[in-house]
């Protein structure tokens, strides 16, 4: 709950009819407004305007517990299906309150350029936006906690992913930042100080409290180009340039780039003499231009003045990783240059989500290849860490398990996802829909097909495929282990033309411990098995090598749980750990 803790704060305005509610307490975001613009910038807060606003953000976090109480009991009802669909349904709903925020917040500054609300009113408007986009966040917060309980079958059948979620979150950004809620802070009596608020080729809010804590955020429009043509290392001197203090105490801790949106992100952190803080600046992709700056910096005690006497020369300062050369695209190789202190650091350490994938050289720079989703690079210098991200719209398939037979004309398919059943999938095979899969994710139907078997399987906006050749009487996969569609028919061939017997999978190097990093080696009848999938305890880790290896890092767990999927076929390693003498047991299935 937020609480009204001061009433009076730095310029102040008091009259008396202040200390009266606004005249319509039920919406303070357009209660008691002031047509009048003023001169200047600065914002001046009442004692009624904070009494309104703190009744408001209450009355909106109570109605966020009731709705959130009502829904986990509603959700727990329900089976896997109707939580998924339940999960879709609310993902839907918070959607488009957000899009009725975010117009809120486009009505309130066109209303405010226009001469049609005063300065107060509309940074009024703004901190009520914030405690509602707030508690809306919490919501979403929520929302994908449950979601990761639920199989991604069903979520998908009903049309959630995660970028849905992150859509939501992404498009309350205008009202979630420094700005609006240094502005909530003021008209909740949270802090007391100075605003100063103005829209000119944007929107710049800039708070200081009394307590010497600073915040200031700039938003800008951008254009409708969301390729990126800037160079990162460009891009990154105009990100240090837009931060406020310019002495070299600002240190970038992570760079990502954003290819789906178009812009490159930089975060810093601040430290001098006790005073700590943090930025975010976001770059324009295609004009190379600041389009969202967020800085936040708090005074501390004067004992850090005497550790940075301290420092010792040789330390490094900042640690940077930048793309020095190509586009980074799911795939596609990008050298990347580790910078220490702005010069190139040879022999560092790279890791690629999580796993290491080799060191600079002379001039600082590694070749890596991104994988698609999210892929997370981290170097290593001297006890610093510098990292940079790149995400990808990432809406892969789930991977379903199919165990297909085929006796005398009968197929039956039954198809697991994480080791469940999966209920519910509509079949077809060669074009005709054959059934749909039992409880056991299963069905059972005849086929006059002698040579080729394509089934397609679909429940809701979930769909994925599986190919078979007919040989011998039984079914042969023809497709990866994804049974993703496969767009080039070439590759297919080429596919076909190896089929895989048995596929072993081993440790080469390093001892198998909990939190040991170790090398995997996959084979295929005995050859390498290079671009063989490898998960640790479930999670996708890698693909392997030209030679069929790969670095893997086990957890801290008491057991382990390795596996590689190739060509259709799948191999394990499981590992239990005793008082940490390892217990390997193959179990390669073929």
């Amino acid at each position: 709950m937020l609480l009204l803790t001061g009433v009076v704060v730095v310029g102040l305005v008091l009259p008396a009819a202040a200390l009266a509610p606004a005249e319509d307490a039920t919406d303070p975001a357009t209660a008691g407004l002031d047509a009048t613009p003023e001169n200047g910038t600065d914002v001046n807060v009442t004692v009624g305007q904070q009494l309104s606003t703190v009744i408001q953000a209450e009355d909106a976090e109570v109605r966020t517990e009731v709705e959130e109480a009502r829904f986990e009991a509603e959700f727990e009802a329900k089976n896997e299906s109707e939580r998924a669909e339940a999960l879709a349904d609310r993902a839907e709903e918070l959607r488009e309150r957000a899009e009725e925020l975010r117009e809120q917040y486009r009505e309130a500054t066109e209303a405010f350029e226009d001469g049609e609300i005063s300065r107060d009113a509309y940074a009024r408007r703004l901190a009520v936006l914030n405690a509602r986009a707030g508690n809306l966040l919490e919501s979403v917060d929520e929302l994908q906690n449950r979601a990761e309980n639920v199989s991604a079958v069903e979520l998908q059948a009903a049309g959630l992913n995660r970028s849905t979620l992150d859509a939501t979150a992404d498009s309350l950004e205008n009202v979630t930042g420094a700005g609006p809620r240094a502005l909530l802070e003021r008209f909740t009596g949270q802090s007391e100080g100075e605003v100063e608020i103005e829209t000119e080729n944007g929107f710049s809010v800039e708070a200081e409290s009394e307590d010497g804590e600073r915040s200031r955020e700039i938003r800008r429009p951008r254009d409708d180009d969301e390729s990126i043509t800037v160079n990162q290392s460009a891009a990154l001197e105009t990100a240090r340039a837009a931060l406020s203090d310019q002495n070299g105490t600002w240190h970038l801790t992570r760079a990502s780039v954003h290819p789906e949106s178009g812009y490159l992100k930089f975060e810093f952190v601040y430290d001098s003499n006790g005073t700590t803080g943090e930025a975010e600046v976001r770059i324009d992709g295609s004009t190379g231009e600041v389009f969202r700056l967020e800085e936040e910096i708090e005074p501390g005690d004067d004992d850090h003045e005497e550790e940075d006497d301290e420092h010792e020369d040789d330390e490094v300062d900042e640690l940077a990783l930048v793309v020095a050369e190509g586009s980074p695209a799911p795939n596609a190789t990008v050298t990347v240059q580790v910078l220490a202190d702005g010069d190139p650091a040879a022999n560092a350490t790279v890791t690629l989500n999580g796993q290491a994938v080799g060191t600079t050289g002379e001039n600082g720079t590694l070749t890596v290849t991104p994988p698609h989703g999210k892929a997370k690079l981290v170097a290593h210098v001297d006890g610093e860490d510098a990292e940079l991200e790149f995400e990808f719209e990432d809406e892969q398939t789930p991977h379903l398990s199919v165990d297909a037979v085929s006796e005398n004309g009968t197929v039956t398919l039954t198809v697991t996802h994480d080791g469940a059943p999966v209920e519910g999938l509509s079949v077809v095979a060669n074009g005709d829909h054959v059934g749909t899969t039992d409880a056991n994710g299963a069905v059972v139907f005849e086929t006059d097909a002698t040579e080729e078997l394509e089934v397609e399987f679909t429940k809701g906006e979930f769909e994925t495929e599986r190919d078979y050749e007919l040989r011998d009487g039984g079914l042969v996969p023809e497709d990866g282990p994804d049974g993703d569609d496969h767009e080039d028919e070439d590759d297919d061939d080429e596919a076909d033309e190896d089929e895989v017997d048995n596929l072993a999978l081993s440790v080469v190097e390093g001892d198998p411990t909990p939190g040991a990093t170790i090398t995997v080696k996959v084979t295929a009848d005995g050859e390498p098995a290079a671009g063989a999938t490898v998960e640790v305890d479930g999670d996708v880790v890698g693909e392997t090598a030209a030679d069929g290896t790969l670095t893997v890092t086990l957890s801290d767990s008491d057991d382990a749980r390795i596996e590689a999927e190739y060509g259709g076929e799948d191999a394990r390693q499981e590992f239990e750990f005793d008082d940490h003498d390892d217990d390997s047991e193959d179990d390669d299935d073929s």
